[in-house]
């Protein structure tokens, strides 16, 4: 799958005639793959190119949320997860020379004439142009003044509510992961590449391949079970493990950090980039009065993430 930012002339021959989802797709939940899957499904039936369109950075980073804006999915696992369902390319638009765009301007400088777009998929809810001023159904009626067919694809849920990335960091926030997976279709992950620390967990008996988390969204802190991989991840091997996020209070505290112990495996993971598979949160992130304390806990986290694995996780991810 080939990434580029923006389009430009050299590209333009390659663009022509594309079939696009269109939107944020922050953390490519169910609704947002409904989006995507069907501008791929079209595009394999006219033999057409594939492609997504997303706007970097994410406008509530650009428009400078109170909190800090992190993307529910990094870049690198929304390329990886998008060629698995049939994407050719991601088209990462520029939001700063956008924000001030009318919607208009957008469909006929972007759309027909940057992109040369075909054909557009969006959501029943996505909003674009300066103030948000385009709605679907305006894009729907603008698009085809231009000669490009737009389609606007409903909005899935599961009956109850329907998936939304607010709903989904609602989720993570609370460390409610199996909630997070409906949402998703799959396990929610963070990847990053494993770091030399302090050396702490090794001397209890308990080592640790530590990922910093800084830049990344983070759920709630505490103690999960997880599955992690090395990345790209293939599917062919993972390793069951015990993963700590957080800053680590029973030593002082520091920025998050992702601490992953793998259960049964003693490989030397240094340097090497790894995806982590959340799938169940076992307890929060709390202080411990002493080393024995900890390690007594670290051991009961141990024997719980066995239990649910034996139990009622999955053994494949």
């Amino acid at each position: 799958m080939r990434i580029f930012r923006d389009y430009d002339r050299e590209r333009r021959a390659f663009l022509k005639g594309g079939h696009y989802a269109l939107g944020n797709f922050d953390g490519l939940h169910l609704g947002h793959q409904a989006v995507i899957g069907a501008a791929a499904a079209s595009a394999r039936e006219s033999g057409a190119s594939a492609g997504v369109v997303m706007f970097h950075p994410h406008p509530r980073a650009f428009f400078g949320a109170k909190k800090e804006f992190r993307r529910l999915t990094s870049l690198r696992m929304m390329a990886a997860l998008l060629k698995d369902r049939g994407v050719d390319h991601l088209a990462l638009l520029r939001f700063r020379r956008l924000a001030s765009m009318t919607a208009r301007d957008f469909v006929g400088e972007v759309l027909r004439d940057g992109l040369r777009a075909k054909r557009i998929y969006v959501g029943e809810n996505f909003r674009f142009g300066k103030d948000r001023q385009g709605s679907a159904a305006l894009l729907k009626e603008w698009a085809k003044e231009d000669g490009i067919a737009a389609h606007i694809v409903k909005t899935a849920g599961d009956g109850a509510r329907t998936y939304s990335s607010t709903r989904l960091r609602e989720a993570l926030g609370a460390g409610r992961m199996e909630e997070a997976a409906k949402i998703l279709g799959r396990d929610w992950a963070l990847e990053g590449i494993v770091r030399r620390g302090d050396e702490r967990g090794r001397a209890m008996g308990f080592p640790t391949a530590n990922l910093k988390a800084a830049g990344h969204f983070l759920p709630a802190f505490g103690v999960y079970a997880a599955r992690v991989s090395r990345a790209p991840w293939d599917g062919s091997r993972s390793h069951r493990a015990v993963v700590n996020i957080g800053i680590r209070p029973s030593f002082g505290g520091g920025a998050p950090l992702a601490e992953a112990h793998l259960l049964d495996c003693a490989e030397n993971l240094y340097g090497e980039r790894l995806i982590v598979f959340l799938l169940r949160r076992i307890r929060e992130e709390r202080r411990f009065d002493g080393l024995e304390a900890l390690k007594d806990q670290i051991a009961r986290d141990c024997e719980e993430a066995r239990h649910l694995f034996s139990e009622s996780l999955s053994e494949t991810l």
